[in-house]
């Protein structure tokens, strides 16, 4: 059973690409698989760890240099000998999962928190709008009143 190590270089941080890769690797049934975002030097990287039979790790590489997530952008594929330790995919999905549940929870309370203050602001903006709005019907009210007092004087 070969082990590959696979760097996908380019924008492949928070666009799904672990997910993507998870699910590409159930699609050939890959019994071991690890995936994870590193920077690289200043460059943004997924490692792949894979490790099942040659033609399942084949399949898997050119299926992945021929697909990606939507909103990726790959800048480069590089494919290298592996020689230590991958989790099975099971193992895999499962911390993916409480990863992914726990990145929820962070932008999901910073979520409510925007949302909160969103709405403070718009409550602002309310209530100036309503001052605005009382200040013009009361301009509008003396003016109309102007107007039925000067156009009383010309009836006279």
């Amino acid at each position: 059973m070969p082990k590959k190590r696979i760097l996908i270089f380019g924008e492949v941080h928070d666009v799904g690409y672990r997910p993507f890769l998870l699910k590409v690797a159930g699609l050939f049934d890959i019994k071991r698989f690890y995936a994870d975002n590193l920077i690289i030097g200043d460059k943004k990287a997924v490692e792949v760890l894979i490790d099942d039979e040659e033609d399942k790790v084949s399949l898997f590489i050119e299926y992945i240099k021929r697909h990606k997530p939507e909103n990726a952008d790959v800048e480069k594929i590089e494919i290298e000998d592996y020689d230590g330790y991958v989790c099975s995919i099971d193992s895999y999905y499962k911390y993916l999962t409480a990863l992914q549940l726990e990145k929820i929870a962070t932008y999901g309370g910073l979520m409510l928190k925007l949302q909160k203050l969103t709405l403070e602001e718009l409550e602002k903006i309310n209530e100036n709008l309503n001052t605005r709005i009382d200040d013009i019907e009361e301009k509008l009210l003396k003016l109309e009143k102007s107007i039925i007092k000067r156009r009383n004087r010309h009836l006279r």
